[in-house]
């Protein structure tokens, strides 16, 4: 949670979140439902927590979600909402 990796960067150390290989999801699929689900709004739970670095298993979701939060950014008319990866069209201003 973001209190954690606040902890652990005041504590002058970065921070990383991995995400388990293929191999071992197949493990986990018997005791967790959402095992395949890997998808950009997972993605943007864990940026929230302010980890600096993901290693993940869909790194195309990933920049999809890094490319489409850099477009709003950038004045886009698109906003992207990172916990939940959606994009929304427009201004609802």
């Amino acid at each position: 949670n973001r209190e954690r990796v606040n902890a652990i960067h005041e504590a002058g150390l970065d921070s990383m979140t991995w995400f388990r290989g293929p191999h071992n999801m197949k493990r986990d699929i018997d005791y967790f439902s959402d095992v395949e689900d890997e998808d950009e709004a997972l993605y943007g739970m864990v940026a929230l927590s302010g980890v600096q670095a993901m290693c993940v298993n869909r790194p195309e979701r990933l920049y999809r979600m890094v490319s489409n939060m850099d477009s709003s950014l950038s004045g886009s008319d698109e906003s992207y909402d990172v916990s939940t990866g959606s994009e929304d069209e427009g201004n609802s201003d």
